[in-house]
């Protein structure tokens, strides 16, 4: 489909990781080539959704920063591996939801050639699960000649005591369950 670019494992601190996934945007685009990238965050940073308000945070003891696409906001440390696929508006996907299909399959998929049982792709939600967990979550933004898809491999679980000092959860409904502050 695409001659790739792998831009390799890297961690970097938020501002530097949200300012490579644009310049992913812009080379992809370019260069007509799809862009790989696995990442880690150096420190902990919530990273806020394009158009969110800072009012969901509780305190200023954590780096914030904010992503090319929508949501909400989303905690981020070493606890995560991060990746990120763009690639140039050239007719191979029609929509984005074709985009979104087609790398989540692949996340879903890796998961599965590491031997690790029930995984299933929800882009409804947006999220791929393991054994009805959330595992990683994803999200698109869908450019005019380029298009990024960027998620969150859960490694080890969030300390929820830090999350809730940091920003406010509110109430959410998640594959049926609600989870409030």
């Amino acid at each position: 489909m695409f001659n790739y670019e792998y831009w390799g494992n890297t961690s970097f601190n938020g501002k530097i990781n949200m300012a490579l996934e644009e310049y992913m945007l812009w080379k992809a685009a370019e260069t007509k080539k799809g862009m790989i990238r696995f990442y880690s965050f150096s420190n902990d940073t919530v990273v806020l959704g394009y158009a969110q308000a800072t009012d969901a945070l509780k305190s200023n003891d954590v780096d914030v920063v904010r992503r090319a696409t929508g949501g909400s906001h989303v905690q981020t440390g070493k606890n995560i591996i991060a990746y990120s696929f763009a690639v140039p508006r050239d007719g191979s996907f029609t929509h984005f939801e074709d985009m979104r299909k087609y790398y989540a399959e692949h996340v879903a998929n890796s998961f599965s050639s590491l031997g690790v049982g029930s995984v299933e792709s929800d882009n409804k939600t947006s999220t791929i699960n393991i054994d009805g967990k959330v595992a990683a979550a994803h999200a698109i933004i869908w450019g005019v000649n380029s298009a990024l898809m960027h998620g969150l491999i859960i490694i080890d679980p969030y300390d929820m005591e830090k999350l809730a000092q940091r920003i406010y959860l509110g109430t959410r409904v998640i594959t049926g369950k609600v989870y409030s502050d």
